[in-house]
Formats: C-alpha cells, sequence, structure tokens
C-alpha cells in the first residue's frame, strides 16, 4: 500500500466541492460529518458556505434571505469560492457545487446562473420549483417562515392542480415523437 500523497504535501489548488446546506434557515457546525470527511478523504476540498439566511448569526442574517433565494444568496456562495481560489486552496477549473433540500436548490442556481464556475453541480433532493413548494407549505408551517411572503406566488397564467402540479402554458413544444420518442 502506497503511503497517502496528500500527507507533507501543502494543500494547493486542490479539487473543491461546494457543499451547501438545506434549510435555507438552518447552518453548518462545527464537528464530524461523514460526507465531509468522505469527499476529504478523496482529496477534495469542502467549501462549507452559511450564506445569509443561515441560523445562529442573528435576526438580521437570517431574515436577509428574504427575497434573495437566487440572488444575494447565491452571491454569498460565489463571494467564498472566489476567497478559496484567491487564498490557492482552490482549482478555479475543478468545482462542483453540491447540496440538499435548499442546498440543492442553490446548488441548481450555480449551474442556471453561473455555470462557468462550476465543473458540476448536483442537487440532491432539492427544491426546484418554489412557487410550488409555497402553494403547498400549510398554514401552520407558513408561520414558522421568517416572513410569508419569501416564497414566490404564482405568476399570471399559472395555476395549480392536484398533487402539486404546476401547468402553465406551453409554446413551441414538438411533442415526444419530434424529441425521438414513440
Amino acid at each position: 500500500m502506497s503511503p497517502d500523497p496528500a500527507i507533507g504535501t501543502e494543500h494547493r489548488d486542490l479539487p473543491t466541492v461546494v457543499l451547501l446546506h438545506g434549510g435555507p434557515w438552518y447552518r453548518d457546525s462545527w464537528g464530524y460529518d461523514p460526507e465531509v470527511q468522505l469527499l476529504a478523504n478523496r482529496g477534495y476540498a469542502v467549501l462549507q458556505v452559511d450564506f445569509r439566511g443561515s441560523t445562529g448569526y442573528g435576526k438580521a442574517h437570517t431574515q436577509a434571505a428574504i427575497g434573495q433565494f437566487a440572488g444575494r444568496m447565491h452571491d454569498d456562495v460565489i463571494d467564498a469560492l472566489n476567497w478559496a481560489i484567491n487564498q490557492g486552496y482552490t482549482d478555479r477549473n475543478r468545482v462542483a457545487i453540491y447540496g440538499s433540500s435548499y442546498g440543492g436548490y442553490a446548488a441548481l442556481v450555480g449551474a442556471a446562473f453561473t455555470p462557468h464556475r462550476f465543473a458540476a453541480a448536483i442537487s440532491y433532493t432539492g427544491m426546484s420549483d418554489l412557487v410550488d413548494l409555497s402553494a403547498r407549505i400549510v398554514r401552520q408551517q407558513h408561520r414558522a417562515l421568517p416572513h410569508p411572503g419569501a416564497l414566490p406566488r404564482p405568476p399570471p397564467g399559472r395555476t395549480h392542480h392536484g398533487r402539486g402540479l404546476t401547468l402553465g402554458p406551453v409554446r413551441g413544444a414538438a411533442g415526444p415523437a419530434a424529441a425521438g420518442g414513440r
């Protein structure tokens, strides 16, 4: 068995996984995390970001997430990534963004709005339709949100039907036959 190549070497320009927590009204904490340890053991730097909206930093920090799910919250992630690159820890060409729940949504935001920053994006059980999510939250859960208006309302012309299925106008769809289906 060969010795671990990471021991005794300077940890510079590493492939990096930006690992985003769910919630978003949650936070990462100091302690053992098997997911982080698995990635680090395989040679990845792991960057965890307590973006605005994360709990434990005061009411203003938590409420700063209102209306910013794909805005300033993503800016916080990019700012943290830029810091890791500027410190020399991260190879800018080998960065993945990964998360579950809200973190999965944030990974999709990274892939959609800043695709040039990420070589890969992984959304594990990520929210992908905030309008649908908002419509399905029961009244008791709405009270738990820092501000019920934090989630979007359906745009004009979109309605919710049955089990959370969101239907809207489809324009320019060629149909399954044109896409190689039967």
